[in-house]
């Protein structure tokens, strides 16, 4: 019995002993893609050419796909005062005089609505 134990000791020593270190991935891999070298050329100069081809189109573009910037989104009033719906019915009974005048005032009313809900809803945040 301990032989066998000290066998399994011994081959998962080994085991681990042989594991390569990880190689870091140049940018092309770190993105998916594939960089075609020219003919005989050494792996040095393919990996100096994609950190130059990465850097040029960063600084080029101004993203870095390797570090994207963090993007926030607003926070949504979701406050019942219904200011949205108070310029949305203000912005409609315009829009309905407006459409009258026209020629179409079911047009007039849905454009006035919408507009009346964006006033009402900037008036809510700015006061």
């Amino acid at each position: 019995m301990k032989k066998i134990l000290i066998g399994l000791f011994l081959i998962a020593g080994f085991a681990n002993a042989q594991t390569p270190a990880a190689q870091p991935a140049s940018f092309a891999k770190s993105l998916g893609i594939y960089v075609f070298p020219a003919k005989n050329q050494k792996q040095a100069t393919i990996d100096k050419d994609d950190s130059d081809c990465y850097k040029w189109a960063v600084e080029q573009s101004g993203v870095d796909p390797l570090n994207p910037t963090k993007v926030e989104a607003k926070q949504v009033d979701t406050n019942p005062d219904g200011s949205a719906v108070v310029g949305a019915a203000k912005g409609a009974a315009a829009g309905v005089a407006i459409g009258a005048i026209a020629g179409d005032a079911g047009k007039g009313a849905a454009i006035g609505a919408v507009v009346g809900g964006l006033a009402g809803r900037r008036a809510k945040t700015a006061g």
